[in-house]
């Protein structure tokens, strides 16, 4: 898992949720919505990102399987 990497997360109340990795620190996995990733590269700001626990990831998220 790395940098830009799109991932299913176990969000409040056990909702899966599709977010983009904006980076790995130790056990914490800061990530933020696809959107706010691509509107930050674009204007050259560090996205408004939040981290989880990196036990709440479920796994690698696709195009395809964006919508839970």
């Amino acid at each position: 898992m790395e940098a830009g990497d799109m991932v299913w997360l176990r969000a409040y109340g056990g909702e899966k949720i599709a977010r983009r990795v904006v980076e790995v620190k130790g056990d914490v996995v800061v990530v933020c919505q696809d959107n706010e990733y691509q509107a930050a590269a674009k204007e050259g700001r560090p996205p408004i990102a939040v981290g989880f626990n990196v036990e709440d990831v479920l796994g690698e998220a696709s195009q395809r399987t964006m919508k839970p």
